[in-house]
């Protein structure tokens, strides 16, 4: 969802001449409908799917891994994308330039995240046969 959120933001901001009309027509800027679309998914998906991700942890570590995550890994994320679109605002002159590049990083970084999240589930799989839980007995 992440992949085809950027696509549709960056297009948005990319292509935008070419949506102009159309988006004026329900009383909408490029930027404003990448805004939405890059929000509401965020909230609709993202944050949902964040917490379920804690549902099958033990109380301990699920306090402990939120709090890390709440607390340490989401500013650190913001403070680090801040830091990059700032570069590249420098190198390349403004934001408009270097909004293809920052495409390619959000790039990366989504193909990355889902090699992450392979990995993720490989090890919580093999936990879970480890122990002899599946999510069936997880619902009971």
């Amino acid at each position: 969802m992440l992949l085809l959120t950027g696509l549709i933001f960056f297009s948005l901001v990319l292509f935008s001449d070419s949506v102009k009309p159309w988006l004026a027509s329900m009383g909408l800027t490029p930027l404003y409908a990448a805004n939405i679309f890059s929000k509401s998914s965020k909230y609709s998906l993202f944050d949902p799917c964040k917490e379920m991700a804690y549902i099958p942890l033990e109380d301990e570590v699920k306090t402990k891994g939120k709090a890390a995550i709440d607390v340490i890994c989401n500013p650190l994320g913001k403070s680090g994308g801040a830091l990059i679109q700032q570069f590249m605002i420098i190198g390349f002159g403004s934001l408009a330039a270097s909004t293809p590049y920052l495409g390619g990083i959000l790039l990366a970084i989504v193909l990355v995240w889902i090699g992450a999240a392979a990995s993720l589930n490989k090890q919580f799989t093999a936990l879970q046969q480890e122990t002899g839980n599946t999510m069936e007995g997880m619902k009971e």
